[in-house]
């Protein structure tokens, strides 16, 4: 795997994603422009008149994944190849999940693991949700790779020259040793750890659709004049329980996603049921459960709402009038 590239502007939400809520998606790409407004207050959701920006510019930071930079050599290496692996297919899943269920027709299970996917390393890499990643997934910064070619590209990790990094830890609140433990995490996630064998991370989300410990509740809202608000650490969460987690995300400037996984093995059992219906519910695939509600303004409300009380301190959108919130 080659991880040099030139790249040193490195967006932590992907331009794919941030172009889906462009205010025009006819113009040019290096012409799309989004707004900001910036969180004033969140107990009373004031925010700050809007403000256009040019997405190519948006949601980056220079060298923030650059784990060994040479200044006196054009390239760099960082991660950017691994994040174009879930980025380059976003729009066409999303636009064929939103077509599908518009039509009625709900064979949707590849676009919805796929979205899972993206979203979930939209999170992951957002160097304004540090310590709650590593508190996610912190364990798979402890793996050393095994393979020769593998296990070199991590040594440039863990001693990379970094110059960038004293500003970075305090452009975002971190430590050396949490934004170290970030780097490392997601390239034991991402990379392929032997020739052939699928990325942590993959498995990872093909778990959560495919294992017998959870059970996945998907809801896609969508909207023809509304609009839906983009967080600047592209998620939020709608549950707080040790029985589920939730993550919702923007799919564009019409539409939001969300995720609801329950752990099977938390969930209430009625106490007439003999133990061996019970071993059979466990043990059997339930297919994730797909709901699909259109022009909802109050479940808009209330998703908006959370972006904005979430968010680190801006939230985007299409539009610069008749938010809902």
């Amino acid at each position: 795997m080659i991880l040099s590239n030139a790249t040193r502007k490195q967006h932590f939400l992907s331009q794919a994603e941030q172009r889906l809520n462009s205010i025009d998606r006819s113009l040019p790409t290096d012409r799309q422009r989004i707004y900001e407004l910036k969180v004033l207050d969140r107990g009373e959701i004031q925010l700050s008149p809007p403000e256009s920006l040019r997405i190519e510019n948006n949601l980056s930071m220079l060298d923030l994944f650059s784990f060994d930079v040479d200044k006196k050599q054009p390239l760099r290496q960082n991660f950017e190849a691994l994040f174009r692996r879930y980025e380059d297919d976003m729009r066409a899943h999303t636009e064929g999940l939103l077509s599908k269920l518009a039509k009625g027709d709900s064979a949707v299970s590849n676009e919805v693991m796929n979205l899972y996917a993206a979203k979930l390393l939209n999170f992951a890499r957002n160097p304004y949700s540090v310590p709650k990643i590593l508190d996610t997934f912190g364990l798979f910064a402890n793996f050393t790779p095994t393979h020769p070619a593998i296990q070199k590209l991590f040594i440039d990790v863990l001693n990379g020259r970094r110059k960038h990094q004293k500003h970075l830890c305090k452009q975002f609140g971190i430590t050396n040793t949490q934004y170290e433990q970030w780097l490392r995490m997601l390239f034991n996630m991402l990379i392929e750890l032997a020739p052939g064998f699928p990325p942590l991370f993959d498995q990872v989300v093909q778990a959560v659709f495919t294992s017998k410990e959870f059970t996945i509740s998907v809801l896609v809202s969508t909207y023809d004049e509304a609009k839906c608000l983009l967080s600047d650490r592209g998620f939020s969460t709608n549950i707080a329980s040790d029985r589920a987690y939730g993550f919702d995300f923007n799919l564009c400037d019409r539409a939001f996603i969300r995720y609801i996984v329950l752990d099977r093995r938390s969930m209430n059992v009625p106490s007439w049921m003999p133990q061996e219906s019970i071993d059979r519910f466990m043990s059997s695939d339930l297919p994730a459960q797909l709901y699909r509600v259109h022009n909802d303004l109050n479940l808009l409300r209330s998703f908006n709402v959370n972006v904005i009380s979430q968010c680190h301190s801006r939230v985007f959108c299409a539009t610069d009038k008749d938010l809902v919130f």
